[in-house]
């Protein structure tokens, strides 16, 4: 279907099966609706039982008459097969934009213009099934304009709605949210969205129970509520993660986890600040170990000629628990050279490499004199601080110099 202007088509009732549009289609497969003008149709397209619909470089306007859905897809006829592409599209002025109800797998909405649109710019209801998370739902590269809610997920079932990618969007000056997941978001991506409020709309995004989302490289501002609210978004393995987002406000209830993360370099260094290479390095926080070398019990590599890790890592820098004030994340980085171990801590909030400093001790060889508790560096120097009757612990080391015992000492090799 191509090529045509379609006006003012009968107004009919609201429901999705049996209702007139401009263009109706029922019980339909592999239709393709390209340049077509819709104009001044109290529904545009209508769609009942259709499987790999393809609607492109199309207008829905609703002009000066009355109107209710700009599109209106319901029921794929075979779960098993891709349900829609919405492409290169302008949708405006109706209640319903485009309203999405009971379609299962392949549904790709990208890079249309959905503006004025009274009630919703994309309205979903069952839609991304559980069944099909390879091939879900995508929302990319659109513009979601002065609608009264830019993207609305309305159903509340936790097996609709699974892995959305909601990507390279613009999400403008919505009267009410901007994205509104009202329950069940799970494993979601939001991604590379501008969320721009125009001090008119209340939130960015709001979601209920958004399981395991991923939020990256997103821009927020100008909300009149918060940037980003999180109700109930789950904790532990089912944390959301946060990747480079700017935004100034957040709102994060109880039974919700957020970690924000950021790219952490780890260098050894000596005391003068020159490298210190082959260090075993153990990197790790409350919640996983990022980095661990033989010493600690993995097989990461130690640290190169120039004291670096192998590569940086994305660690947890902080977190927000059941509560929108942000916790720093102490991350514990464990260091073992020769015989010598020894644990410190850092604190990071931006892409850094931090540097730990391996003391010069690491360098040499044990001794303890246990009736003194003190370590020294050297067999020499342990011997002469001696007293008789003392025992000296020594550790597995090359002691490279000469010595001489002329009082009466126990030296023990500990086996380590």
């Amino acid at each position: 279907i191509k090529n045509l202007q379609v006006t003012r088509s009968f107004n009919s009732t609201l429901t999705c099966s049996a209702t007139y549009g401009g263009i109706s289609l029922y019980f339909a497969s592999d239709v393709s609706i390209d340049n077509v003008l819709f104009f001044e149709s109290y529904n545009g397209l209508m769609a009942n039982k259709v499987n790999n619909l393809k609607v492109t470089n199309s207008i829905f306007d609703r002009g000066s008459s009355s109107g209710y859905y700009g599109v209106n897809i319901c029921d794929d006829e075979y779960s098993n097969q891709d349900s829609l592409l919405f492409e290169n599209n302008i949708v405006k002025k109706y209640i319903y934009g485009i309203h999405l109800s009971s379609l299962n797998q392949g549904i790709d909405i990208y890079n249309n213009y959905i503006h004025n649109n009274t009630q919703t710019g994309i309205y979903l209801n069952s839609v991304s099934y559980t069944s099909y998370q390879n091939n879900p739902l995508e929302i990319v590269g659109n513009r979601l304009v002065d609608n009264y809610y830019g993207f609305y997920k309305g159903d509340s079932s936790s097996s609709w709605g699974r892995n959305v990618l909601f990507k390279d969007n613009l999400v403008k000056s919505s009267s009410n949210y901007g994205v509104y997941c009202h329950y069940y978001c799970y494993d979601w991506i939001v991604e590379n969205n501008t969320f721009d409020g125009d001090s008119d709309q209340s939130y960015g995004i709001y979601m209920r129970v958004g399981y395991r989302a991923k939020f990256g490289n997103n821009t927020f501002s100008d909300h009149t509520s918060y940037d980003i609210y999180l109700n109930t978004c789950g904790t532990g393995s089912n944390s959301n993660k946060f990747f480079y987002n700017t935004y100034s406000s957040i709102g994060i209830t109880s039974s919700c986890r957020v970690d924000i993360y950021n790219n952490l370099n780890v260098k050894t260094v000596e005391q003068d600040s020159d490298p210190f290479s082959n260090v075993e390095l153990e990197i790790k926080d409350s919640s996983k170990t990022y980095y661990e070398t033989p010493h600690w019990g993995g097989s990461d590599s130690l640290t190169d000629s120039n004291g670096f890790i192998s590569d940086s890592m994305l660690i947890r820098s902080g977190y927000y628990s059941s509560s929108s004030t942000l916790v720093s994340n102490n991350v514990t980085v464990n260091f073992a050279y020769g015989v010598r171990a020894k644990s410190t801590w850092i604190l990071f909030d931006e892409d850094t490499t931090k540097s730990v400093t391996v003391p010069d001790a690491f360098r040499f060889g044990a001794v303890e004199n246990t009736n003194t508790s003190v370590l020294y560096t050297s067999l020499s120097s342990a011997i002469t601080a001696a007293s008789t009757g003392n025992v000296l612990n020594v550790w597995s080391w090359t002691y490279n110099e000469n010595i001489e015992i002329t009082k009466g000492i126990t030296l023990i090799g500990n086996s380590t």
